[in-house]
């Protein structure tokens, strides 16, 4: 986290996990690059016994395209800049408005993917619930849903036991920018949770917070 700066008003949680503790932080506003390389150092060099990380954030006006993205995935014009990147699944946006999660988690072994990947969207349909917000997962579809439309993408990489990236929930944003894009390579109507109630920004960060320490001090592998 070297690279990136913490807000004046950031929140940081020590919250113990089954083998080693887990530090939450805000980090408020932060460049999408920015934050992808302090992502790959903090995984490049951390220990087996260092403390995972889950940062809190937003980021500006941006697409990124994963792994997996195919050239149909763009239909027009993008408005806003567009970053090739290093996690799973294909295009996305991100802007002001987003609540972005990254897990810098340690794994120990490749069965343990899925069980998080579980973990995280378990943490965003407690999120919903609490809000009245009736979603679904997709296993086939990474994503948590609403009816038909997408809430919150999830794309994550693992690299020398490391996870990094992480999880975007749809808060109060411009929703326009998807439609120059497929999401997640798809034909793939968007929605937020303004569109259902109103909630403050900081209201939501510690929603957040409060479930993420909740399946944290839950076994996880």
């Amino acid at each position: 986290m070297s690279r990136l700066t913490e807000k004046a008003a950031s929140v940081t949680v020590n919250c113990q996990q089954q083998e080693r503790p887990l530090i939450i932080s805000e980090l408020g506003i932060q460049p999408y690059e920015k934050t992808l390389l302090a992502m790959q150092k903090f995984s490049q060099n951390r220990q087996k016994d260092d403390p995972d990380q889950i940062w809190i954030l937003e980021h500006p006006n941006i697409y990124t395209r994963g792994i997996l993205s195919k050239e149909n995935d763009i239909k027009e014009a993008l408005p806003y800049p567009i970053v090739d990147t290093d996690r799973g699944g294909q295009i996305t946006y991100h802007g002001p408005g987003q609540i972005i999660c990254y897990f810098l988690i340690h794994i120990a072994h490749n069965k343990a993917l899925i069980p998080l990947l579980e973990t995280i969207e378990q943490t965003l349909l407690n999120i919903l619930k609490k809000l009245d917000i009736p979603a679904k997962k997709d296993s086939r579809n990474r994503g948590i849903y609403v009816k038909d439309k997408k809430i919150a993408s999830i794309g994550l990489r693992i690299k020398n036991h490391c996870s990094y990236h992480g999880f975007a929930l749809n808060h109060n944003m411009n929703l326009s920018p998807f439609e120059s894009i497929n999401p997640c390579g798809k034909e793939q109507k968007m929605t937020q949770i303004s569109n259902y109630i109103t909630i403050k920004p900081e209201t939501m960060i510690q929603i957040c917070i409060k479930e993420l320490e909740k399946q944290w001090q839950k076994k996880n592998p």
